[in-house]
């Protein structure tokens, strides 16, 4: 299973070797700035989605802390949607 993940992660991610390697065969101003572009280009791409990812890994976390702290401070709620808030704790909760 996680050699699947590798390469699923391989197809997502740009070779930032390749690019360094761009800058360091190519000729001229020019050709070193485009290069040097590529590679700033692919790096913050490759942050943007990791970044992208955790956030979306850990969305549930957070927002069933938010609930938590949502049912401590407001008791009025609706019975049945602080059920669901509940079951959405439960289901979502940090394991310590």
């Amino acid at each position: 299973m996680s050699n699947e993940k590798e390469d699923f992660r391989k197809k997502l991610y740009f070779d930032l070797k390749e690019a360094v390697n761009d800058i360091s065969f190519s000729c001229g101003a020019k050709e070193k700035t485009f290069a040097g572009a590529k590679l700033l280009g692919k790096t913050l791409f490759n942050t943007t989605l990791f970044l992208g990812t955790e956030i979306v890994k850990n969305a549930p976390k957070t927002i069933a802390s938010q609930l938590e702290s949502n049912l401590e401070k407001n008791p009025n709620i609706d019975p049945e949607r602080r059920k669901k808030m509940e079951a959405f704790i439960e289901k979502h909760k940090p394991k310590d």
